[in-house]
């Protein structure tokens, strides 16, 4: 550890810049080889990382910086080739030498060899390395036979890694919250059996090593302060082993060296409970911890505050009509003429009570409006991060990914700045992530057939996103193949998502969103393994749970946009609140594109569904009240709340979602208010056409209503009524098909094998990846075995 404060300080943030100008600049030295001013830089940057390094004493980052300096040295003089096996490695000597850093700062061993790394980047120039005997290293290569397994260990294990990474990243940063260790060993877990699968016992027996670790963090045995490091450098030793597994390049790992490092873990560390670090006495101190259960209490509290200050204004409205009440009285009285000593007493007494609460209850009420809403929004601004905290893990991944498929692939990002809540940076990297691979394995086409079909050979890749007045759009654009309408037709009879006769009545928006249905996939099994074995339903349910939705647009040979729309706060929201058979409902106002009064004589029938006008343009319309299946009178005290009569006019949202509009009938418009979005229990994880509930200023449950499902719920209803009737006058023909199985398991090793065996047996296979994944498939479809 660097002993001299100032200069650790400096060296922290310095180094850091360093390495993540080589980074930035390496990545865009492969795609622009021919760059002399961006090898300068790099070079430059090689060289200042070296002289700090120096400076400080931090010996092993200084020597591994000399060796990439004279890399880009002889690259600039044209005397040496910046080959991908050359980037691997310059990659890996980046990871290594920030874990050094870290070590240099803090005084956390790191477990890093300088010098294991400087040998292996010399051993790719193609220069020996020796031990200290001065023999040649000799490791024999392991690598998995079966090549399907291969390619299937090399995407699960990469998924594993990079979630047990982020995930210890995570810890780091909130100690004390437990969630991600639970998660870090269910991962564990399943890169251990995977390891199994594949035949490489030595990875299993380490990554079973790391589990018991992470089983002694979890039940506090083994301090996580004391092991965060040596964990971190466990994982870059695993990623060495599966590069050999996966590639046949010899790995200098020990893998018994490694099993030591970790049972060194268990055995040299204390064995207690954390003790909290000394409070710094300093006026000037302008950053504190604090664990992120404290900020979602608080978070709680605020929306309680918002709840009473609804009531408050209930109760304002509520005063404002007993004033009324009670003068329209008192004129009465007046009237009359007749008032004695006692009426008149009482009569002053009530007078000075209303007067005092017309004016006490706004002034408390504006108050509390004030005092609540900012103390939301600054609970809200600690939350934030910015996107660019998992945006910066795509262009990596993007790299390698085309790379492995021989594909030449550009990312282009833009947004990374905006802010949004803690809660969605963890819940959309998974999705993002799945749209990558999926841009990269279906959308972007190899070289040669982008110049078959005129495009340049490089594909590109744009991750976008941008603030609108209430959400985030969060995009992601290919210039690839796009998608293949008639593919997806055969593909959706093929798995009996729709029946031709539904797909006849379909339009193409309707019919390309059916590659968000369950079990389906227009590939097969080889690029099925490159989404691991799931769909983009997946992703749909994942963007579902932040409150948000996702759409595409597709054109054959211009590419493929996904475009998720996520609110920027996921527990307030603007609602209009709308009366249906006597009980209010709220719409979400983002979705709400206008609302008007209609009469029933405006109603008219076209291709079997009800419409009206809107300007020039039809707009199909439902009756709010038969897509939720209310019933048909609501009693209050054994008394309807509302008249059974029809009324003459009646309400009409106009709701918006992509492309698509729907009309909704209503008994009465009511009025937009800033709600608190309840969650739903766990016992209901998805209830249909509903996104959650709040509490009225009344006291009474609302629902909130989910605008993409009332418009998915619409379509279903329409199709199924068209059906029916085409069906009527013609005779089905029984088509033979092959019995469906649906399996559910969590390993994607494990599953691809079980896969394979069904297959051959003459089942076709739809696979989930978890209970509740397989739930929710089987609820979709028919299966003739689970």
């Amino acid at each position: 550890m660097i002993e001299d404060d100032e200069l650790r300080e400096i060296y922290k943030h310095s180094s850091a810049e360093h390495l993540q100008n080589l980074e930035a600049g390496l990545l865009e030295l492969e795609k622009n080889p021919n760059n002399p001013e961006l090898v300068h830089t790099l070079l430059r940057e090689a060289h200042s990382l070296k002289g700090d390094s120096r400076i400080t004493g931090v010996k092993g980052v200084e020597s591994i910086a000399h060796k990439i300096e004279e890399i880009f040295g002889k690259v600039k003089n044209q005397q040496q080739s910046l080959t991908s096996k050359i980037s691997d490695r310059l990659y890996q000597c980046l990871d290594g030498m920030q874990k050094l850093v870290n070590e240099a700062v803090t005084g956390e061993t790191s477990g890093v060899d300088a010098t294991e790394l400087l040998n292996n980047l010399i051993t790719t120039l193609g220069e020996p390395i020796t031990n200290g005997n001065g023999k040649h290293l000799q490791v024999t290569s392991r690598v998995i036979e079966d090549l399907d397994l291969r390619e299937i260990y090399h995407i699960s294990s990469t998924e594993h890694l990079e979630k047990l990474t982020a995930g210890l990243l995570l810890l780091e940063r909130n100690p004390q919250d437990e969630t991600p260790i639970a998660d870090l060993l269910e991962e564990a877990q399943s890169f251990e059996v995977d390891s199994r699968i594949v035949g490489r016992e030595d990875l299993e027996t380490v990554i079973h090593r790391l589990e018991e670790i992470m089983l002694g963090i979890q039940e506090h045995t083994i301090p996580f302060s004391q092991v965060s490091q040596k964990l971190n450098n466990s994982l870059i030793g695993i990623r060495e082993l599966v590069n050999e597994a996966v590639t046949g390049e010899t790995s200098t790992v020990d893998p018994e060296q490694l099993l030591r490092q970790l049972d060194d873990i268990t055995t040299n560390t204390v064995t207690a409970t954390e003790t909290q670090e000394p409070a710094i006495a300093s006026s000037s101190l302008e950053t504190i911890r604090v664990p992120m259960r404290h900020l979602d209490s608080l978070l709680t509290h605020t929306g309680e505050l918002t709840v009473t200050r609804t009531r408050m204004a209930h109760i304002s409205e509520q005063i404002q009509e007993l004033a009324t009440t009670w003068e329209d009285w008192k004129s009465r009285k007046n009237k009359s003429g007749q008032k004695t000593n006692r009426t008149q007493q009482y009569e002053e007494k009530l007078q000075q009570i209303i007067d005092y609460l017309k004016q006490a209850t706004p002034e408390n009420y504006t108050r509390l409006d004030l005092i609540s809403r900012e103390l939301d929004e600054k609970i809200r601004t600690l939350r934030l991060l910015p996107l660019s905290t998992v945006f910066l893990l795509f262009p990596r991944l993007v790299r390698d990914l085309g790379k492995e498929q021989g594909k030449e692939v550009e990312l282009t990002i833009e947004g990374g700045d905006l802010t949004v809540d803690k809660q969605i940076i963890q819940e959309i990297k998974d999705p993002l992530m799945h749209l990558m691979r999926n841009a990269i394995d279906h959308g972007i086409e190899a070289p040669e057939e982008r110049r078959q079909k005129g495009k340049p050979s490089k594909g590109k890749i744009q991750l976008k996103a941008y603030q609108t007045t209430s959400n985030i759009i969060i995009e992601v654009t290919d210039d690839g193949r796009g998608l293949d309408q008639n593919l997806i037709k055969q593909t959706a009879i093929k798995r009996k998502v729709r029946r031709p006769e539904e797909l006849a009545l379909m339009n193409a928006e309707q019919i390309q969103a059916l590659i968000f249905a369950p079990g389906f996939s227009t590939r097969t099994l080889i690029t099925e393994i490159s989404g691991r074995g799931v769909g983009l339903d997946v992703v749909r349910n994942n963007v579902e749970r932040l409150k948000g939705n996702i759409e595409l647009n597709s054109k054959p040979n211009e590419g493929c946009c996904f475009r998720m729309q996520l609110r920027s706060t996921l527990t307030n929201l603007s609602v209009m609140l709308v009366d249906v058979q006597g009980l209010v409902h709220a719409i979400p106002i983002e979705f709400v594109e206008t609302t008007f009064l209609i009469r029933p004589e405006d109603i008219y029938n076209l291709e079997g569904k009800s419409t009206i006008t809107v300007g020039s343009e039809p707009l199909g319309v439902v009756k709010m009240v038969d897509m939720l299946e209310l019933p048909a009178l609501v009693m209050a005290n054994n008394q309807p709340k509302r008249s059974l009569q029809a009324p003459k006019a009646m309400g009409c949202v106009m709701i918006t979602v992509g492309n698509q509009r729907l009309g909704l009938l209503v008994d009465h418009l009511l009025r937009v208010l800033d709600v608190v979005i309840k969650p739903q229990t766990q016992l209901l994880k998805r209830v249909r056409n509903v996104a959650g509930a709040t509490i009225l200023g009344t006291g009474e449950v609302c629902m909130i209503l989910n605008p993409p499902d009332l418009i998915k719920s619409f379509q279903k209803a329409y199709i199924s009524s068209a059906e029916a009737g085409s069906l009527a006058s013609e005779t089905e023909t029984e088509v033979v098909t092959k019995p469906v199985i649906l399996l559910v398991e969590d390993s994607i090793a494990v599953r691809t094998q079980e896969k394979r065996i069904l297959e051959k047996a003459g089942y076709e296979v739809v696979v989930a990846v978890d209970g509740l994944d397989g739930y929710n498939k089987l609820r979709s479809r028919e299966f003739d075995g689970v």
